[in-house]
């Protein structure tokens, strides 16, 4: 699985097992630029597994993750694994339609506003509430498109 660069895996309803058993799969695939596995009922704990499977997979470029059921925790965990790596090329982060709340979407705009290669990241149709004061986060970073 070397030379995996493109997978999907969207609406196979995979759960967090499923993401739990690629995660660990994907540990060794430094190469893996998009990654699209929306619509799989993954929780935190999936959420948690994959971004320590991909903290050192610096050619990623695109991870979608929207109508899932990620939360706090799981958005902390991506956050802290892949937000926090500067070498990361990550241009898309799509958490749409989860069950991220305040915390998580501040823990997940903060450590991605530092990514310069970052482009857009999809927050919509959260349980986000402070919608304000996590965009004021953002305010410095004209480059990123933010939606909460």
């Amino acid at each position: 699985m070397q030379t995996l660069v493109f997978l999907s895996l969207s609406s196979n309803q995979i759960g967090d097992a499923g993401v739990i058993f690629l995660a660990n799969s994907l540990e060794n695939n430094v190469v893996l630029k998009k990654l699209f596995l929306s619509d799989n009922r993954i929780g935190d704990q999936g959420a948690g597994a994959l971004a320590r499977a991909l903290k050192g997979h610096l050619s990623l470029e695109y991870l979608g993750l929207n109508n899932n059921k990620i939360g706090n925790v799981g958005a902390i965990e991506v956050s802290n694994n892949l937000g926090k790596n500067n070498n990361l090329v990550l241009e898309c982060l799509l958490l749409r339609n989860n069950c991220i709340e305040d915390e998580g979407a501040r823990a997940i705009v903060m450590a991605f506003n530092k990514l310069k290669t970052l482009f857009r990241l999809d927050l919509r149709n959260n349980q986000i509430e402070d919608k304000e004061n996590i965009e004021k986060i953002c305010e410095t970073c004209e480059r990123l498109w933010l939606r909460l």
